[in-house]
């Protein structure tokens, strides 16, 4: 009995906070990992489907949150804790005759490459810090490097798969010439057609083949213009098909937030004006537009990353007294052309669900949420 008491004094309690391997089981389906089919198949399906839909549906989202840190599996995974951080995998479902086939791809393989090389894993993680709670199962280096890492600012040339992108994906462009001798494969003709560009809240754009779902090529907007080097950036970019534009915000190495807008259909694509705010930095998730404007909605929200080991979800700081901005641009050349502020404090806008024009004088509406 007295042995049974010293074995279970020892024993360390349960964190109701952290979801180990053996909790898996219990988690939620969205919450474990998928495993891909990259064989293209038909799928399953009840009713009818219209002979006239034709296309493909694309979503990207969480596929692998149980990393292996090694080889051999001598070390424990470590296991990512939040649904945003989950690695991603790119799915389309093609639309054809009445039939619907599906295929998919994890897109973040490098990611598990490095993670397996290091002991540790290194990505940017919204959530607990994966590697945490592994400090006594590994070698000090790898402890001390990976439990204190909680952003990771990615630099120089990276493989097309080695940074989790896993949010919004879009039709491609046509893009600079790629100097990343990384890449993989050649860069489309028909980028419109032919490949896949998905988004995320930081500045990096990851190029996916829209047929097999293979990464091609990791860029930033700064390799479409220098003038757009820097962080911020929203998951969730406007794109204007009538004029051909797509609308996101930068903060610049200077600490300079500003709004700019691209033209997709140049070849390649390049800046059309990039317009500085009258306001200090924030976050924000989206932009909103209407037919003529675009709506930067500066949140009392900012990431504060003076401390790298916090997760991201306590790096955002909600600045307490600050009033929401409204600043609104004309999307032809940029121009400010109305600021508005939000009297009462302690409203956030993650994202806009639609935005429309008013009459004269010209008063865009937006629906929030």
């Amino acid at each position: 009995m007295a042995s049974a008491k010293v074995q279970g004094a020892s024993k360390a309690p349960y964190n109701n906070y952290w979801v180990g391997l053996e909790d898996m089981k219990y988690v939620p389906p969205y919450l474990r990992d998928v495993p891909e089919t990259t064989n293209e198949m038909a799928c399953v399906t009840k009713g009818a489907w219209p002979m006239w839909l034709q296309g493909s549906f694309m979503r990207i989202g969480a596929g692998k949150f149980v990393i292996p840190l090694s080889e051999d599996g001598s070390k424990p995974p470590a296991i990512l804790q939040h649904f945003f951080d989950g690695l991603g995998i790119l799915h389309k479902f093609t639309f054809e005759n009445g039939q619907v086939h599906y295929i998919s791809r994890h897109t973040a393989e490098g990611v598990i490459r490095r993670a397996k090389k290091d002991g540790f894993l290194s990505v940017t993680m919204f959530g607990l810090n994966a590697n945490t709670p592994l400090k006594d199962a590994q070698d000090p280096c790898s402890a001390l490097l990976g439990a204190q890492q909680s952003l990771w600012l990615p630099s120089g040339y990276l493989e097309p798969d080695a940074a989790n992108v896993n949010v919004v994906p879009r039709r491609g462009m046509h893009l600079p010439k790629d100097k990343n001798p990384l890449s993989r494969g050649t860069a489309s003709q028909k980028p419109e057609e032919e490949e896949v560009m998905v988004f995320t809240d930081f500045n990096i754009l990851q190029v996916c083949d829209a047929e097999t779902l293979e990464p091609k090529r990791l860029l930033t907007y700064a390799d479409i213009d220098p003038e757009l080097s820097g962080f911020g950036i929203c998951a969730h970019p406007p794109k204007d098909r009538k004029f051909g534009t797509i609308y996101n915000y930068l903060i610049s190495l200077e600490g300079v937030m500003s709004v700019f807008a691209l033209d997709f259909r140049a070849k390649p694509a390049k800046l059309l004006w990039n317009t500085p705010l009258p306001c200090p930095p924030c976050y924000i998730h989206s932009l909103a537009m209407t037919q003529d404007y675009v709506v930067f909605i500066r949140n009392p929200l900012h990431m504060n990353v003076s401390d790298m080991t916090k997760q991201v979800m306590e790096m955002i700081e909600y600045e307490e007294g600050v009033t929401t901005k409204f600043f609104v641009m004309r999307k032809s050349d940029g121009e400010q052309f109305l600021q508005r502020v939000i009297s009462t404090t302690k409203h956030a806008f993650p994202h806009h669900s639609s935005s429309s024009p008013d009459s004269s004088p010209p008063r865009p509406r937006i629906s929030l949420r």
